[in-house]
């Protein structure tokens, strides 16, 4: 298929399919769409994608009860404000790529 068929197919701007070949990530919600327009399941794609759509925040309360943190303790290993934390947690505010990649590196994930 040719980048501007799968552009045309999923109404998305064919910049953005050619930034994919160029190496920048795809938004989760763009990756949904490809999944679900060619039957393919989340969990082909990269890790972060089934973790976005998972309950990651449940994964991220027991790291940091499991780890016996304080919330200021595990807002500051993860460099984010106490709102920021909270909102992620809350679900106010989703998993960006960065947060996943940190919170992958201290085994959350």
């Amino acid at each position: 298929m040719e980048r501007h068929e799968l552009a045309n197919m999923s109404r998305l701007h064919l910049d953005t399919i050619i930034r994919w070949e160029q190496g920048v990530f795809p938004k989760p919600e763009n990756v949904k769409l490809l999944g679900e327009m060619f039957s393919i399941p989340i969990v082909y794609f990269d890790e972060y994608y089934s973790i976005y759509y998972s309950s990651y925040q449940d994964r991220i309360r027991e790291w940091k009860d499991r780890n016996r943190y304080s919330y200021s303790m595990a807002e500051g290993i993860l460099g984010v404000s106490h709102s920021g934390f909270a909102r992620l947690l809350s679900g106010k505010i989703r998993l960006s790529y960065d947060m996943y990649m940190k919170l992958k590196t201290l085994n959350v994930f």
